[in-house]
């Protein structure tokens, strides 16, 4: 958090206006962090349009999703890691049940599991499937497969009930380094299966 406070030049509703504010005498040497309010409001605007029934499924669960300005600042980390984190959590297991998944949260494994990952799959066999959302932009660094292969097998070996992770990313984006590797033959052990996104560019369930 004092991080984003150090590196937080500028703050507007979207690019554009960070941009302005800087052209007016902030010369930072760094690559700003900028708070894309809007765009991602928008965003999610184009998928309760497509399922309108997921945004009323949110906010029975107590998810502010007005973006409404209020006394609180939410700094790019809190809004990429911890907001953004937690509204694609939320939109994915919702997604899941809609769809007749067998989807948990991670709380209904031993404490040793919590925090790995991000919930689970009971496939047909027993087997357990751990899911970890993401909710990556086209910028997202982490959109590289062999690093997020690479940082979720080392999660994998971390714990003991599952032997297989589904990634999912919540929206499409256009990083050509993400490439989907999905299940086509059954499930393998120590296998991580990505799939690029779950609602496509004008919001579509995929």
């Amino acid at each position: 958090m004092e991080r984003d406070y150090k590196r937080l030049v500028a703050i507007g509703e979207d690019r554009d206006d960070v941009k302005r504010q800087m052209a007016a005498g902030i010369k930072p040497s760094f690559q700003p962090q900028y708070l894309d309010y809007e765009e991602y409001k928008q965003a999610l605007e184009r998928i309760w349009k497509q399922q309108p029934w997921l945004k009323q499924e949110l906010e029975k669960a107590g998810y502010d999703l007005s973006f409404k300005p209020s006394r609180y600042l939410l700094t790019p980390g809190a809004f990429n890691n911890i907001y953004k984190g937690a509204i694609g959590e939320a939109i994915g297991g919702a997604v899941m049940k809609h769809l007749g998944f067998d989807y948990h949260d991670m709380a209904d494994l031993p404490n040793s599991e919590m925090e790995r990952f991000d919930g689970y799959l009971k496939a047909d066999d027993g087997r357990i499937v751990y899911v970890d959302w993401k909710n990556y932009n086209t910028d997202a660094p982490s959109g590289d497969n062999d690093q997020t292969v690479k940082w979720i097998k080392r999660k994998l070996g971390m714990v003991e009930m599952g032997k297989s992770v589904i990634i999912i990313n919540i929206s499409k984006w256009s990083n050509k380094k993400m490439q989907a590797i999905q299940i086509a033959d059954g499930l393998a052990d120590k296998k991580v299966y990505q799939y690029p996104y779950l609602f496509d560019e004008k919001g579509k369930l995929n």
